[in-house]
């Protein structure tokens, strides 16, 4: 009986670690590097939420993402925030390049991750954060 018990217990604990994976926070990304395999963000984020492979549903992503970065650098002064603007032009670029790989019928995946921050009033939120890969390399996060 007492091992019964023990087996019981060993598997309990299984099961509530196997629930327990990372707690993913906006600085769990400062890791990522362009060209990390799937595989390689995986292991050191832990599985996504959510992995997108059809390819009308990526492109949905990705409108929405130039979407979003054409509004904030209309919306941003270029010569009061010069930094700010480059990184955003930047970026609204590079998820350019992904947009300009689905119309060419590229294969692109997308894995969406949840994490949590502080918001600016010091209370906790929930963001999501989606990285693209192309060629299985990470193209754009």
């Amino acid at each position: 009986m007492r091992k019964f018990i023990l087996g019981l217990a060993i598997i309990f604990s299984s099961v509530v670690l196997v629930g327990c994976g990372p707690k993913l926070t906006s600085d769990s990304f400062n890791d990522l590097g362009k060209g990390m395999s799937a595989n390689e963000v995986i292991e050191l984020l832990g599985n996504p939420s959510e992995t997108i492979n059809k390819q009308t549903e990526v492109t949905k992503l990705v409108d929405k993402e130039i979407e979003t970065s054409s509004t904030v650098l209309a919306f941003t002064d270029e010569n009061e925030y010069p930094d700010e603007y480059q990184t955003i032009y930047n970026s609204a670029l590079e998820i350019a390049n992904i947009k300009v790989l689905l119309n060419k019928n590229e294969s692109v995946k997308a894995l969406i991750y949840k994490y949590s921050y502080k918001n600016s009033d010091g209370k906790s939120s929930t963001g999501e954060r989606k990285l693209y890969f192309y060629k299985d390399k990470l193209s754009y996060y």
